[in-house]
């Protein structure tokens, strides 16, 4: 991905300015100061210039976020992963194929994926208005299951110290996998590395020798 990465671009975010929907130009610095606002819902869209998917999209995007500039507490946001300023952000939230989409409900400290199973407008306003309500918290108990309202309701009761105590024990296994992973990845690409070494190897021996390695089988066979 890091190869496809060159010109300087920054993410494009539609901020929240008054009325409206404006477009702001945002940096790793002010991202998360963004997306993850007090009160705000944010759909992020991380692309390439050259993804033709992402150019087919573009004016499907365009429209969705049209009907939802009127909102205060909905942001569409865009990350041009072949950019300095967003090659860092797709790296981090573990973007592989363009286009990727993420959402970000209000209270989530982190991006949840989308799965985009197809390009059209309805499933792109489908995806909108399921992800941009607002999640399951105490503010709002009436976007909860019952069996989330119960648990939001004992992560309640809990004192600071046992809560974070707990979202420790939680997190940490969760950790470890992403470490797991990211050393399997590692060692992945490594060994990637050498397959493709070990194939240009085999394919200048078999430019040097190739030929003379068929004339001798052929001869061998000839006097057997």
């Amino acid at each position: 991905m890091a190869s496809a990465r060159a010109c300087l671009a920054l993410v494009v975010v539609r901020a929240s300015i008054g009325h409206g929907l404006q477009p702001s130009l945002l940096d790793e610095e002010t991202f998360d100061r963004a997306v993850f606002a007090p009160g705000v819902s944010t759909l992020i869209k991380f692309f390439a210039p050259w993804c033709g998917h992402c150019k087919a999209l573009a004016p499907k995007w365009d429209v969705i976020a049209k009907e939802f500039e009127d909102s205060s507490s909905v942001l569409f946001a865009e990350v041009d992963c072949t950019s300095p300023g967003g090659e860092s952000l797709c790296t981090k939230y573990g973007v592989e194929g363009y286009p990727t989409l993420k959402y970000i409900q209000e209270g989530d400290s982190e991006p949840q994926n989308i799965e985009l199973n197809d390009l059209e407008l309805e499933t792109l306003r489908s995806i909108a208005m399921q992800n941009l309500r607002p999640g399951c918290s105490l503010e709002h108990m009436d976007a909860c299951t019952a069996e989330e309202r119960a648990t939001l309701q004992s992560f309640a009761a809990m004192g600071e110290a046992e809560r974070d105590a707990q979202l420790a024990n939680m997190i940490r296994p969760l950790d470890e996998a992403k470490a797991t992973l990211s050393k399997l990845q590692e060692e992945l690409e490594e060994l990637e590395e050498k397959v493709e070494e070990a194939e240009e190897r085999v394919q200048e021996v078999t430019a040097e020798m190739g030929t003379s390695i068929l004339l001798m089988q052929r001869v061998m066979r000839r006097s057997s």
